[in-house]
């Protein structure tokens, strides 16, 4: 008889399949990434839950298959994160911080820290009402925990401080030895993205001004990097 697993995780991802089942991408704690197959028809929840929503946070019962696709055989819900869904905009961060997570986690790769680390941001989004320091520390928080997060502020070339930063493949330049192309920010923005990287608590984030631009150069640094 196939053994019936549990593990705690939340849904990042859900996709209906046939008339009634779906399928669900699911950060767990000990299995990192999973996909499972989820069966309502069959389970004790299927009365009370028409659909299996994102961000819902549940002790899962589930039985490993051979392929990528696991069978969900059941949930046991805990946190449905009712509060982000009154704010489109942090429920948007919310939809962002998912997308980062799928893009740069495998699956069956166990992250218990990772797991951790979403749902302290989660909670996070709540409290905060600019979120862009927010979601530029969770995009460096990945990077780093997938050791490619360069931190430091001098440049590969001649050692010195750097006052307007260019990335070239991961790699720190000052202006005058940068090579071509180079993702480049501008003083204001290379100042707040080293304070950003050097911030080791939330509060310091709070009243933290973000210039216009830095978010989507973070952002496409991390595609760069994660290519």
């Amino acid at each position: 008889m196939t053994q019936i697993q549990k593990t705690e995780g939340i849904v990042l991802k859900v996709i209906d399949f046939k008339e009634y089942d779906q399928i669900m991408t699911v950060l767990t704690k000990e299995r990192g990434l999973v996909k499972w197959i989820f069966k309502k028809r069959t389970s004790s929840k299927a009365k009370n839950q028409t659909k299996i929503p994102p961000l819902l946070q549940a002790e899962f019962h589930y039985i490993e298959t051979k392929n990528e696709l696991w069978k969900c055989q059941d949930y046991d819900p805990s946190n449905f994160f009712f509060k982000l869904r009154d704010s489109y905009q942090k429920l948007q961060c919310a939809g962002r911080f998912i997308q980062w997570i799928l893009q740069s986690q495998p699956l069956h790769k166990p992250n218990t820290k990772m797991y951790y680390q979403f749902l302290i941001y989660l909670e996070k989004i709540l409290v905060m009402d600019h979120l862009e320091a927010l979601e530029i520390s969770f995009l460096t928080l990945i990077l780093r925990n997938e050791g490619l997060l360069n931190d430091e502020r001098f440049c590969s070339v001649c050692q010195n401080l750097i006052q307007t930063l260019h990335i070239h493949q991961g790699e720190h330049f000052c202006a005058q030895d940068a090579p071509y192309p180079c993702l480049i920010f501008n003083e204001e923005e290379t100042f707040t993205w080293f304070e950003i990287l050097q911030s080791r608590t939330f509060s310091h984030l709070l009243g933290m001004k973000i210039p216009k631009n830095l978010l989507s150069k973070a952002e496409t640094l991390f595609q760069s990097l994660l290519s």
